[in-house]
């Protein structure tokens, strides 16, 4: 039966997809460098912010020397637009109710850095609610990767078959698949994360049983 929900967090606790694209084009104007909003969706949207600088470096020639400045000032950006654009959830935070009444355990895994993880969940309502957070930073492969849904399978003592996952972006669905966990549920952004997604997740835990 599944013991845990394992939930990404941009795209699908918050609405962070935006923030992350403004706080990203705010660093690398400070450079003179900019990327369009249908770019980030297709090639960006979901990468941790290295990976981001990597690829434009690879792809479009961005100096690599600039890459630790855009990313300490996109951190920076990232922490202003989550006081300025997040509020309270009272939606996720029913939904994570209800599954704390039923004994399953909780985690946030994503491609953020983990304090801004913390800061995100604490700003909607539900930083209490969960056992464990994972961020890029606490892992060596971040996703694609299903190294951060295996570890927090195992820091929760339970079997990755005993977990469902939730994703969004096809970074996230990719290194959901690879970690073989006993259910992957794709949402279409934070919307559908609320109390009727609980059907599902009890889907995914007689599927499981």
């Amino acid at each position: 039966m599944i013991k845990a929900v394992l939930f990404d967090a941009d795209g699908v606790l918050v609405d962070a997809c935006e923030l992350h694209y403004v706080a990203f084009n705010r660093a690398l104007a400070t450079m003179g460098w900019n990327i369009s909003p249908q770019e980030h969706t297709q090639t960006y949207n979901g990468l941790p912010t290295q990976k981001k600088l990597d690829l434009l470096t690879e792809t479009k020639g961005f100096p690599e020397d600039w890459h630790k400045a855009v990313h300490g000032l996109k951190q920076e950006f990232t922490w202003q637009a989550i006081d300025d654009c997040l509020l309270y959830d009272c939606e996720k935070r029913q939904l994570l109710l209800e599954l704390k009444e039923q004994g399953i355990k909780i985690a946030v895994c994503s491609n953020s850095l983990h304090k801004s993880l913390q800061k995100m969940l604490a700003s909607i309502g539900i930083l209490d609610l969960v056992d464990l957070i994972l961020g890029n930073d606490d892992v060596k492969a971040p996703k694609p990767d299903p190294e951060m849904y295996l570890a927090a399978a195992k820091m929760l003592s339970v079997d990755i078959a005993q977990c469902a996952i939730i994703e969004d972006s096809p970074v996230g669905l990719q290194a959901a698949y690879a970690s073989k966990p006993g259910q992957v549920i794709a949402v279409q952004g934070p919307r559908e994360v609320n109390i009727t997604l609980l059907k599902q997740i009890r889907t995914a835990m007689k599927e499981a049983a």
